[in-house]
C-alpha cells in the first residue's frame, strides 16, 4: 500500500500518487499496489491504475459525503467516480481497467 498517511500535516512530502510511479517500477509485477491518499476523481483512479496500482482506496471523500448525507451521498459519489472513470476510460481508448496501458501518463 502507497500512502502518506499524516503526510499533509507537512507541507512539501510525497503524495502516494507521486511515489506510485516509483513503487510500480521498483516492484513490477512481483505483488499487486495499492494507492491511498490523492485520490479525488475517476480521472485520478485512471492514473493510478495506468502508472501501476491495483486499486485505489477513498478514505476522505467518503467520509465527506457521509458527512454531508450519510449512506445516499456516499453512493453517490460512487456513481459519481464511476462515470469520471468510464468517460475517462473512454476519452483515452481503454475499454478494459485490466488493460490500462502504463504509458497512458506522462
Amino acid at each position: 500500500i502507497v500512502s502518506n498517511h499524516g503526510g499533509r500535516q507537512l507541507d512539501g512530502t510525497v503524495t502516494p500518487p507521486r511515489a506510485l510511479r516509483n513503487v510500480a517500477a521498483s516492484i513490477g509485477d512481483k505483488t499487486e499496489i495499492y494507492v491511498d491518499g490523492g485520490i479525488r476523481s475517476g480521472i485520478d483512479v485512471l492514473r493510478a491504475l495506468a502508472i501501476g496500482a491495483r486499486a485505489c482506496f477513498l478514505a476522505r471523500p467518503v467520509a465527506w459525503a457521509g458527512v454531508v448525507g450519510q449512506g445516499e451521498e456516499v453512493r453517490v459519489l460512487f456513481a459519481h467516480l464511476d462515470e469520471e472513470l468510464r468517460l475517462a476510460m473512454i476519452l483515452a481508448g481503454v475499454h478494459d481497467a485490466r488493460c490500462i496501458p502504463n504509458d497512458l501518463v506522462a
